[in-house]
Formats: C-alpha cells, structure tokens, sequence
C-alpha cells in the first residue's frame, strides 16, 4: 500500500511538473521575445517538451524512489 501511494504520488507531481514547465518556459519565451509565435518550429516545440520532460522524470524518480534504494543505487 506504501508503494503505491508513493507511486501515485510520483506520477502526480512528474504530470504537473510537466505541464507547469512547459507553462513557464512559453511565458518566458513569450516575455522574452514579445510574440505569441515563439514555438511554430517543431524543434523548438521538441526541445520544450525534452526539457520539462526531464525535470518531470527527476522530481518524479527522486519522490518515487525510497531514500534507502537511492543510498544504495550512489
């Protein structure tokens, strides 16, 4: 029951870092450049997503590991 409350939580907090990453990084670039067409490139759009993708997987793998696995895994 622990796990999967761990596990549900991890999933949880990876989905709204996601979507809270991509949400600061358009606002950013839209401050930044002044324009509402900041990511009509695909590879902009990709780079984007890789990025608050990855910060989703950390935040999410560093809740859903228990600290004494990740004591071991260093």
């Amino acid at each position: 029951m622990r796990t999967l409350l761990r596990t549900i939580v991890a999933v949880i907090i990876g989905l709204a870092t996601l979507l809270v990453g991509q949400a600061v990084i358009e606002n950013a670039a839209w401050w930044w450049t002044s324009s509402t067409a900041t990511f009509d490139d695909p590879l902009l759009n990709a780079i984007k997503f890789g990025v608050s993708a990855a910060a989703a997987l950390g935040l999410a793998l560093a809740v859903g590991i228990p600290s004494s696995r990740r004591r071991r895994l260093v």
